[in-house]
């Protein structure tokens, strides 16, 4: 399932996995009351996670963002055909907002944990910055399924369009649920 400021959005699939230097995550998923498939490819850099650049393909458009040193471009347009441009936007610290999961699970987490991430928006929904504070609200025991009873964090991330919540296991990192 897909959420986004915690509303389904969609249903999908997610891998991530290491390829050399680069952490890479693919989430392909179906839009609520759509038939079109999205499939959205980011590419981090290891060890630092460092968001390195995004690809979104829906039926017949694609979004490409890279993330230079202070830098981010956007080019979005059809498939098959020529694509705008947009140059400029000041991205020191930057990271793509559909690297905030792979930013939770990586975060030093303890009690009383709080931090502020800086993440940037692409087309559709923006392109815009935004400040996420992810923040550890308590332990908690989770049944997760295939895994059984877990100690987890529980970790919030405040956006400005609404919170998620993730529960990422204390001892193996992994996420249980969201």
């Amino acid at each position: 399932v897909v959420r986004y400021a915690g509303d389904v959005i969609g249903r999908g699939i997610m891998e991530r996995k290491a390829h050399g230097a680069e952490l890479v995550q693919v989430y392909v998923w179906t839009p609520e009351a759509s038939t079109d498939r999205v499939v959205d490819s980011l590419f981090l850099s290891l060890p630092a996670l460092r968001t390195l650049r995004e690809v979104r393909v829906l039926t017949d458009s694609v979004v490409a963002i890279t993330f230079l040193n202070d830098t981010i471009v956007v080019e979005a347009g059809v498939t098959e055909g020529p694509r705008s441009r947009g140059v400029g936007w000041g991205a020191r610290d930057s990271h793509s907002s559909a690297a905030l999961e792979a930013l939770a699970l990586s975060a030093p987490l303890r009690d009383g944990y709080s931090e502020q991430v800086q993440l940037f928006y692409g087309p559709p929904i923006g392109p815009g910055f935004a400040v996420v504070t992810l923040r550890v609200e308590r332990s908690e025991n989770v049944r997760s399924p295939g895994v059984g009873l877990r100690e987890a964090w529980v970790v919030t991330a405040t956006t400005p369009s609404g919170d998620t919540t993730f529960w990422i296991d204390k001892a193996t990192r992994m996420l249980l649920q969201y």
